[in-house]
C-alpha cells in the first residue's frame, strides 16, 4: 500500500490493501480488501471509513463481517421456523420479511438478491462440513477451536476427497448447528428435494 496523496483532509491510497470497513467509537465493525480508494477524516465520535463499494446502479456491496453473519444465520432460522420455506429456499413472504428484519437488525440496506447470494454461498460452506462429518461416528470435539477433533489418519484421507475443507482442520464451520436447521433437512437428490 502507499499514500498517493494527502491533502490534510483525505488520504487517497493505492495497492492492494485490507481496511476497517466502518470505525465505531474506536472498535472495528469489519475489513475489506481494496486495491484503491480514500480514507476521510470526519468530526464527531463516528469515523467512517468510506472505500470503493459501490456496487452497481450505485448499491453497496455486501460486508459479512462475523457479526452481520450471525444476525444472517439467526434471521433465516428464524423464517424456517416461521414456516417460510418452500423447497430449498424461502418463500416469496420469506424473503420479504428475511430482508425487512435483517436490514432492521443490522441496520443496513441489502437486498434480496444479496442475501440470497450469501444463502447459496453459506449453504455450499455448510454441504462441504456436512460431507465430512456423515456417516462418521467417534470423532471428537476440539473445543478450543471449535472443529472436529480426529486423527491425523482420517483427516488425510478426507482431505483427499474434499482438499476445500482443509480449512476445518483449523476451525469449524460458524454456527453449524443452527446451519443445520436451515439445511439439513433439504436434501437435493438430482432433480429431488426432499423436504
Amino acid at each position: 500500500m502507499r499514500i498517493i496523496r494527502n491533502d490534510g483532509f483525505n488520504v487517497y491510497l493505492s495497492g492492494y490493501f485490507n481496511v476497517p470497513s466502518v470505525l465505531e467509537d474506536g472498535f472495528v465493525i469489519g475489513y475489506i480488501a481494496h486495491s484503491q480508494g480514500w480514507v476521510g477524516r470526519g468530526e464527531g465520535t463516528k469515523r467512517k471509513l468510506k472505500m470503493a463499494t459501490e456496487g452497481i446502479k450505485g448499491k453497496s456491496k455486501a460486508i459479512w463481517d462475523a457479526r452481520t453473519h450471525e444476525i444472517w444465520v439467526d434471521v433465516a432460522v428464524e423464517q424456517v421456523r416461521a414456516g417460510n420455506r418452500n423447497g430449498t429456499h424461502l418463500s416469496k413472504e420469506g424473503w420479504k420479511l428475511f430482508t425487512e428484519n435483517f436490514n432492521k437488525a443490522t441496520n443496513r440496506d441489502y437486498d434480496r438478491k444479496q442475501l440470497k447470494n450469501h444463502w447459496d454461498v453459506v449453504k455450499k460452506e455448510w454441504q462441504l462440513w456436512d460431507a465430512l462429518l456423515r456417516g462418521e461416528t467417534g470423532l471428537g470435539w476440539d473445543m478450543e477451536r471449535q472443529t472436529i477433533d480426529a486423527p491425523n489418519e482420517w483427516w488425510v484421507t478426507k482431505l483427499q476427497k474434499y482438499p476445500e475443507a482443509a480449512k476445518y482442520c483449523v476451525k469449524g464451520l460458524d454456527h453449524a448447528f443452527k446451519l443445520d436447521e436451515l439445511f439439513c433437512d433439504v436434501t437435493g437428490l438430482g432433480h429431488l428435494h426432499l423436504v
